[in-house]
């Protein structure tokens, strides 16, 4: 023990200078960071704020990199000509002194000052502990142990700072290949990339362990080259069409469908096709309804077959939408993607088209009733909200945020000074809020959302209708019921005979 804690306190001195700049920066980010909820009526301003915080956000990622690369490379562990070989260094002790330094100096005041954010928007910190820890975690995991298994491996800052921007190289070229390439269809997997963490943990702290150790740094490299491979695999996985077909199975014979789907062309809304980027799509009118009372339904994905009269089909994989039905009867546009190719072959005769619909059902369990807010109020299961403009509710919360939330406020065209508004003058506008993802590590505790309440006022003049404080404002909460498909058959569709170009 007395080893590790020499070496730490020889650190510290060494890198006095360092670790100064990396917790002002860190605690200047925190004092930044509530400018995000606070209400700013020149745009300007706010927009200054946001780029302040971003740049404290870059240049905190930036200390951390730096505290890691001096305090490992002091004892570097890349060569045989360093001089602390010949002194009595166990590299256990070395080990631990180095993960003790990087958790006094990086760890302890970043926590710090998320603590202080939470204070600062109101809310208990000491009550979020766990949630705070385990934010932490994900950014140890995330950030702090890559770098410094990266570090561990190289012999200078220098060399470090190449292998860091090769690997942002090679990352940015692998998202493109995965995600950008022609003819690629995405989908909305609900699954969590249960193995992206526990690999990356796994892989980075053999890594470091094995080079202290040992100090065979190719081979240390080599296991972090097969650690890289295997996230990328793990990704690419993540993405397979299956997994969608996984999560939202066939629906049991007999049962009822959550929500029905019907293809509602007019002379104001035809069936269109267009063209964009190389794919063609075809836009059909639809109207969801049939939503049972209590619920809400989320399409996430669809996929459709075409069957022509000779026999001859082709079925899409799964593509991503986003539809949010209530009880009530909604009216969308649904796009079906499809080459070129294909359509030109298709379009030549009616064709049966069945499109499946992937589906989350939701049931509401907590309504919070209340007036839409003057200024800063409280909301039950959601955090602290206040207005923003005059039709926005800006709203904190805690880390990745409240559960799916439902709102719903009265539009008003009437002055809001008038005691009784006149019939007509008032519409219900409406905003969904849904929460992030638990696996997405976030640099500020507080998270911050906007809620702008939409309504489709049929041609009225826009800028009329404004949200008066005090209006009755309805807010729903809901847990997840089941993930199921629904499907919706065409028989003797014909194709749009013009593909119009979109630019």
């Amino acid at each position: 023990m007395t080893q590790i804690l020499n070496i730490f306190r020889k650190d510290t001195r060494r890198f006095w200078p360092e670790i100064m700049l990396s917790v002002i920066v860190v605690f200047a980010f925190a004092l930044v960071f509530p400018n995000e909820w606070r209400i700013f009526h020149d745009r300007s301003v706010q927009n200054r704020m946001s780029i302040m915080l971003a740049a404290l956000g870059i240049l905190m990622v930036t200390g951390w990199w730096l505290l890691i690369a001096r305090s490992v490379h002091a004892e570097s562990l890349v060569g045989d000509q360093q001089f602390w070989i010949t002194r009595p260094y166990e590299w256990r002790k070395l080990l631990a002194a180095k993960v003790l330094f990087l958790a006094a100096w990086i760890g302890v005041p970043y926590l710090l000052a998320q603590l202080l954010l939470l204070a600062e928007a109101g809310f208990h910190p000491l009550a979020y502990m766990p949630g705070l820890l385990f934010n932490l975690l994900l950014v140890s995991v995330g950030f702090l142990l890559p770098m410094f298994a990266l570090a561990a491996v190289t012999s200078n800052f220098a060399r470090l700072t190449m292998t860091v921007l090769g690997c942002l190289i090679l990352f940015i070229g692998y998202m493109f290949l995965v995600y950008g390439i022609p003819h690629s269809y995405t989908s909305a997997n609900p699954y969590t990339n249960a193995v992206l963490f526990p690999l990356l943990f796994v892989g980075c702290a053999a890594a470091i362990g094995l080079q202290y150790a040992m100090r065979r740094v190719w081979v240390s490299r080599g296991l972090l080259i097969v650690v890289t491979i295997l996230l990328a695999v793990s990704v690419a996985a993540y993405r397979m069409q299956s997994l969608v077909d996984r999560a939202y199975p066939q629906p049991s014979a007999g049962s009822t469908a959550p929500v029905s789907i019907t293809h509602i062309p007019s002379n104001s809304r035809p069936d269109e096709a267009r063209s964009w980027e190389g794919e063609d799509y075809i836009d059909l009118p639809v109207q969801y309804s049939g939503v049972a009372e209590g619920t809400a339904v989320f399409a996430e994905d669809f996929k459709f077959s075409i069957t022509a009269a000779d026999g001859s089909q082709w079925i899409s994989p799964w593509q991503h939408t986003q539809e949010r039905n209530l009880n009530d009867v909604h009216y969308s546009m649904l796009s079906l993607m499809i080459r070129p190719e294909l359509y030109e072959r298709f379009k030549r005769t009616p064709v049966t088209l069945r499109i499946t619909l992937a589906v989350s059902r939701y049931q509401s369990d907590t309504v919070t009733k209340m007036a839409f807010p003057a200024g800063d109020v409280a909301i039950p299961g959601i955090g602290f909200c206040s207005s923003e403009y005059s039709n926005t509710l800006l709203c904190r919360a805690v880390l990745q945020g409240p559960r799916l939330t439902h709102y719903t406020v009265l539009w008003s065209h009437a002055a809001c000074s008038d005691a009784q508004p006149s019939p007509g003058s008032t519409v219900e506008g409406d905003a969904w809020i849904e929460p992030a993802s638990r696996t997405n590590f976030v640099l500020g505790s507080v998270w911050t959302l906007r809620s702008f309440f939409f309504r489709d006022f049929e041609g009225s003049n826009y800028a009329h209708w404004h949200v008066c404080p005090g209006s009755p404002l309805t807010l729903t909460q809901y847990h997840l019921l089941e993930r199921t498909q629904t499907s919706m058959t065409l028989t003797n569709f014909v194709l749009p005979a013009n593909v119009v170009p979109t630019s």
